[in-house]
């Protein structure tokens, strides 16, 4: 990702996702909103600038809007607690829409308190929900994210979109995965990360560097 291409896609993309969020929610015009909530980390920072000014100018704008910065990583985590209505349509627009609808539709949200696995492109940990706003990091990545691995061992492979069927604005990780149902998971003996690395008993620590390293190894010496 290159931040300043991001953040100009963001600028571009952001009216027109403001539009159909309205036009979708039934309301009339953003005046009729109580609250914009707008992510303030963690995430690319020109990104995240785009978000911020956004929601600063409309809130300006129309005084009785309030203005209120919120957690990315809380937020995914949270998710589960999107009313019925409005998580369906997050999910149908999302790949997997089918098993992923059903998934949320047949299990009622989790109580307090609860553990996270929150895996993206950008991070990867586990933490102990205590509360809203009360949270314990139980473990993190060492190094890379494994969306973050995923994507580098796609270009280490030179492995496209073109690669697949339809496959064209599909992420490498994506392509990995469909790649790899289709392949022998022991043609390669990879060995165990962090097997040998003293940690605590009650730290959850997670490695994919090494992953990353093996593969290059494997791709271009034929191990």
């Amino acid at each position: 990702i290159v931040p300043a291409l991001a953040a100009r896609a963001h600028a571009d993309n952001l009216p027109h996702v403001i539009a159909a969020a309205i036009e979708q929610s039934g309301l009339e015009s953003v005046q009729q909103l109580s609250a914009i909530a707008v992510t303030s980390g963690p995430g690319l920072a020109p990104c995240l600038d785009v978000g911020l000014r956004t929601a600063r100018q409309l809130c300006i704008d129309n005084p009785d809007i309030a203005f209120l910065q919120i957690n990315h990583l809380e937020v995914c985590w949270h998710a589960s607690y999107l009313p019925s209505a409005w998580s369906r349509r997050l999910l149908t627009a999302s790949d997997d829409a089918s098993l992923m609808l059903q998934a949320h539709t047949e299990a009622p949200p989790p109580e307090f308190p609860f553990v996270v696995l929150l895996v993206s492109g950008g991070h990867c940990c586990l933490v102990l929900a205590k509360g809203v706003g009360d949270y314990e990091l139980l473990g993190n990545t060492l190094d890379d994210s494994i969306g973050e691995a995923y994507d580098k061992v796609a270009r280490m492979l030179d492995i496209t979109a073109s690669a697949l069927p339809n496959g064209k604005g599909v992420h490498g990780g994506k392509l990995i995965e469909d790649m790899a149902a289709r392949g022998n998971d022991r043609a390669f003996p990879f060995t165990e990360p962090m097997k040998h690395r003293r940690v605590r008993e009650t730290s959850v620590l997670l490695s994919f560097s090494a992953k990353e390293s093996l593969t290059d190894v494997a791709a271009f010496t034929g191990l």
